[in-house]
């Protein structure tokens, strides 16, 4: 069972009509080829002869010097080559320098730890950072990734929170949402991320798979595209399974990929998001006001009494939270310097949502450089 407090309030309107730009590229093939010459002998006129035989030498002098240039004899092309985009360097990440990172055992008292630069996604700081670790709720960052690639072109469409969505789980985070009331898209993924919300997590995995054992399927694809190899998942919302894991490593792996995304950069550092539902009455749509709080990482920050302004010049803007029995406290924070270069730190296993901070500020502080 998850655990949220409400948090500082800061407006934000909804985003509407996200559209991501689609990039297309051209591809070129060239050929080059050498086409044999036929010698056509019309007359047996010696002069004529002679000129023949000095036109097919100098013709088998140029093929000879030509075949110099291309090994075997063969003419160069230019082809290309097809790539399976799974197998494709761009589309597949890792965490470097984790060999050369700071050791941070002594310096933070959760189970697993890791910061890393979120460009380059290398390793400053790290304790247990390939080892199997539960993520719970921070689990919905890739179902966003999922939900996101099946439902990007659909962020307005209105899907209605049914009877048996809610039947579904009787665990799980929940924010006051109404059986029958109608969220779009956009408004779930807002829900799913600042409040941790299960049945916003349910009705995008509706929509994008039909069931959560068909997008958990998605998930693992989505895995196996960026390149993880230590990673699997049961469930869209990080309740615990056995068989449901991942590493800090490949979590941070899992949370820079996100932050490139506008919409997901925008989520998860917002403080308050103020919207409006739909519900239908006597035939009726109507609406009221709904106020999703940042009840994960900002929470988590200011109910301790921990300032998310540091010492060293960062500032902890955002992140997502998690909590399970087997996982204990988790978080995924991301960090920014005044220059705007951003980190990310993992947490996991920490015995307390405080301590859990502590040590993501003490992270940020001691070893962001």
């Amino acid at each position: 069972m998850e655990h949220h407090d409400d948090g500082k309030t800061m407006i934000i309107e909804l985003k509407k009509d996200a559209v991501e730009k689609q990039k297309e590229e051209e591809l070129t093939l060239t050929h080059s080829s050498i086409f044999p010459v036929k010698a056509k002998y019309a007359s047996r006129n010696p002069i004529l002869l002679v000129v023949i035989i000095l036109l097919l030498l100098s013709v088998a002098v140029f093929l000879i010097l030509s075949s110099l240039g291309h090994p075997g004899g063969q003419p160069e092309e230019t082809t290309t080559t097809k790539t399976d985009p799974t197998l494709d360097p761009s589309h597949s990440f890792s965490v470097s320098g984790l060999a050369e990172a700071e050791d941070a055992t002594y310096a933070v008292k959760s189970g697993f730890a890791l910061l890393i630069e979120a460009d380059s996604l290398h390793a400053l700081a790290a304790k247990n950072a390939n080892e199997k670790m539960y993520p719970a709720s921070m689990t919905k960052i890739m179902t966003f990734l999922v939900a996101y690639d099946c439902l990007k072109d659909d962020l307005d469409k209105k899907l209605v929170l049914s009877q048996d969505i809610r039947n579904q789980y009787a665990e799980g985070s929940r924010i006051g949402i109404d059986v029958n009331d109608l969220l779009t898209v956009e408004q779930c993924m807002y829900a799913m991320l600042l409040e941790s919300d299960t049945d916003a997590v349910l009705m995008l995995v509706r929509e994008a798979a039909g069931n959560e054992a068909a997008f958990a399927e998605r998930m693992n694809e989505k895995a196996e595209e960026l390149g993880l190899t230590a990673t699997h998942f049961t469930n869209a919302n990080g309740l615990h399974d056995n068989e449901h894991y991942t590493t800090p490593a490949e979590m941070a792996v899992i949370f820079a990929k996100a932050l490139e995304n506008e919409l997901f950069h925008t989520i998860v550092t917002t403080h308050t998001y103020v919207t409006h539902l739909w519900f239908y009455s006597n035939g009726q749509e109507k609406s009221y006001r709904m106020t999703f709080f940042n009840r994960t990482l900002v929470d988590r920050f200011e109910k301790n009494g921990i300032a998310t302004e540091l010492s060293s010049g960062l500032e902890i803007v955002g992140g997502k939270t998690g909590f399970t029995d087997e996982a204990k406290n988790c978080q995924a924070a991301l960090a920014v310097d005044e220059l705007g270069k951003q980190y990310i730190a993992i947490l996991g296993h920490a015995s307390s949502g405080a301590q859990s901070a502590k040590d993501t500020a003490k992270l940020f502080n001691q070893y962001a450089k």
